[in-house]
């Protein structure tokens, strides 16, 4: 089987004939009950074994178009924001990093190209920054690494503008701080919307999406500092 025909099978299993991802949270919600647009999103999560998983996730949602739109993807540090960078530029997926040391000149121009669609990727730190640049419109939220609290995760969530969008989070299930972070979405949810079935697990078919391993991973063994 050729590559394309592999990307063609993932797509399939992903989506069938959908032409993007589209997971429906709320429809056991009284239609008559009004909902903030943080709480019409979907709050996903996909629990990733290995850093190279979360590689291969973040891949196939994005050079499939699994995801559509605006996409920022929250990291940690700097480093693993140009790794990012890095790793998309490898397959021409074209996007730019928000770092907390940039001139106010040089963030304000990349996010006027990113608001009028020059490009539809941004990556970004969770925290860091003096001032918070002001983000709008965005479709979906990739939390490569999983934010340190509920508040520094709805800060990302409440950029989202459509009710289509989502909040994908990326945990490892053997990290114990990540999970304590799952646990605690799920308290809020419940205190703050009376909801306990905000945040649901995206089914993944990781037989399918594993098929892009190898390419994935020829990328993802030269994401060292100094290749960035």
């Amino acid at each position: 089987m050729d590559e394309q025909s592999d990307f063609a099978a993932i797509k399939s299993a992903w989506m069938g004939s959908e032409k993007a991802l589209i997971v429906r949270m709320n429809d056991d919600i009284d239609e008559g009950k009004e909902k903030t647009c943080f709480e019409g999103v979907a709050h996903l999560f996909a629990f990733t074994k290995t850093v190279l998983d979360k590689y291969i996730l973040v891949f196939n949602l994005l050079k499939l178009a699994i995801l559509e739109g605006k996409t920022v993807i929250m990291v940690n540090d700097v480093v693993q924001a140009y790794r990012m960078k890095y790793f998309l530029a490898k397959f021409s997926l074209r996007s730019f990093v928000l770092s907390t040391d940039m001139p106010k000149a040089q963030v304000s121009s990349i996010l006027h190209f990113f608001q009028i669609g020059q490009f539809d990727l941004l990556i970004m730190l969770h925290t860091g920054y003096s001032k918070r640049p002001i983000i709008k419109e965005i479709t979906n939220i990739i939390n490569f690494d999983m934010p340190a609290n509920y508040n520094v995760y709805k800060q990302a969530g409440l950029t989202i503008s459509e009710d289509t969008g989502c909040v994908l989070s990326l945990p490892m299930p053997d990290k114990d701080e990540e999970i304590a972070v799952l646990g605690l979405l799920q308290r809020k949810f419940r205190k703050n919307f009376g909801r306990d079935d905000m945040l649901k697990c995206l089914p993944v078919i990781w037989p399918e999406i594993s098929k892009s391993k190898s390419r994935v991973e020829s990328v993802f063994n030269h994401l060292t500092s100094k290749s960035v």
